[in-house]
């Protein structure tokens, strides 16, 4: 479900980006779904103008979580079940230039990609099963994307762990996803009538 949403996400913002072209850019996707940095922490693409797109973190939605460990079947039975498990994904969308002997320059065409990333979800920050067979496919009814704004600290320590220095990105958040699995155990019947025994000694 992760890889299918973000997955989605990347191929239409790619596609967004190349019809628009604001760069003239001759690469095929712009928008590379991967860490900005390996574990030696070095850039993992290091020439172009590039979008890296990253999974930051994935938090658990606890608003209406169910606590019934079962669900009922058509014939009567509950089939004993963890409840589910809904999550929020959030996503870093950092640019990435080297273009520096180019009018405009690295930094400046850097902006102008993080503004396409913007304009994209501003353009549409809602993707539901009946628009795409992936999301079907993969029992995902919606993704809605918001931006999400954290502090000067925060963002302090989000480039320090991921060990390098600071690109121009935007962060959102992505909601969400239903994670159950469909292998269940034991079976147990509804108890459908109460017997009193009214023996009397």
């Amino acid at each position: 479900m992760i890889y299918t949403s973000l997955s989605l996400l990347n191929t239409l913002l790619n596609d967004f980006i190349l019809q628009k072209d604001p760069l003239n850019m001759l690469v095929v996707k712009p928008v590379i779904l991967t860490t900005i940095v390996d574990q030696e922490n070095k850039l993992l693409q290091k020439s172009g103008d590039f979008i890296f797109m990253s999974l930051i973190n994935i938090e658990e939605e606890t608003v209406g979580k169910s606590q019934l460990p079962y669900f009922k079947t058509p014939d009567d039975k509950l089939n004993i079940v963890n409840p589910d498990i809904k999550l929020n994904l959030y996503i870093q969308f950092a640019a990435f230039s080297d273009k520096t002997d180019t009018d405009p320059g690295a930094y400046e065409r850097s902006l102008m990609l993080l503004d396409q990333v913007i304009l994209f979800f501003q353009y549409r920050n809602v993707f539901t099963a009946s628009q795409y067979n992936s999301l079907l496919e993969n029992n995902i009814e919606k993704l809605i994307v918001e931006p999400v704004s954290l502090t000067f600290e925060q963002l302090n320590h989000l480039w320090a762990t991921l060990g390098v220095k600071y690109l121009p990105s935007i962060i959102y958040k992505c909601r969400m996803l239903t994670f159950r699995e469909t292998v269940v155990s034991h079976e147990i019947s509804l108890v459908k009538d109460l017997k009193i025994d009214e023996k009397v000694n």
